[in-house]
């Protein structure tokens, strides 16, 4: 499922709908979470966002934002605004406000929608501007309970450390498809660089065929190697 990238210059609407998460990395328990975003988007005549945090480089946040971000827009064609100063759910709530969206729908886990959205709802109309989360109705909505399929971003990345690929694959978001699974497994399993680019990181290499340029390589490396015995002088 896949949704109109929506802004608010390009189509009035003052309805949005909207959810944030870390994302390290995005489990199958999040995509129910997004596709609902979407399809309540859709119900509403409204605008869908998926917020997400800009922490990264610690064993909790391995995946960098614009790994994450990309991904998002590429496989589910979400609106994931990008601004340094949107951490956390209150931030991005503001945000909406301050782009004119009036209404807003906040879908969240069980266990956290009622929380976060208790605190958002304290700032609306707040009489400090700096503080006022500027939206006039704020509408909760839960995506079901974590603690169910007991699938977590904690879980996943457990899965990849530890080499079980079965599991990984299992908990992982199924609309990724192979490819950005596979990116994800290999980051997890830090063989590759924590941050990289995701154009270079999706450049998947077929197993057999990275084993051949391996080979020829290393073949490449002993011939020069045997070269340089032959002729010790020319040793730079």
């Amino acid at each position: 499922m896949k949704f109109r990238d929506f802004s608010l210059a390009e189509e009035k609407n003052d309805t949005a709908v909207m959810t944030f998460g870390r994302f390290q990395p995005i489990t199958s328990a999040h995509e129910t979470l997004i596709k609902q975003v979407g399809s309540l988007a859709k119900e509403k005549g409204a605008h869908p966002f998926v917020f997400t945090s800009r922490k990264s480089g610690d064993k909790k946040n391995p995946l960098d934002f614009n790994m994450k971000s990309d991904m998002l827009r590429k496989h589910y064609g979400v609106n994931v605004p990008d601004s340094e100063e949107i951490t956390n759910p209150f931030q991005a709530a503001k945000h909406l406000g301050d782009a004119g969206y009036k209404n807003v729908h906040l879908v969240l886990g069980g266990d956290r929608v009622k929380d976060i959205g208790g605190m958002i709802k304290k700032y609306m109309g707040h009489e400090d501007p700096e503080k006022r989360i500027d939206i006039s109705n704020l509408t909760l909505h839960s995506a079901g309970d974590r603690s169910v399929d007991k699938v977590s971003g904690t879980s996943v990345r457990a899965a990849a450390r530890s080499g079980n690929v079965e599991a990984f694959r299992r908990m992982i978001a199924p609309s990724l498809g192979d490819k950005s699974s596979e990116t994800l497994y290999r980051v997890l399993r830090g063989e590759q660089q924590l941050g990289e680019g995701i154009r270079q990181a999706f450049s998947y290499e077929d197993p057999d065929e990275r084993d051949k340029r391996k080979q020829t390589e290393q073949e490449k490396q002993d011939f020069e190697d045997f070269k340089k015995k032959q002729n010790p002088d020319k040793i730079e």
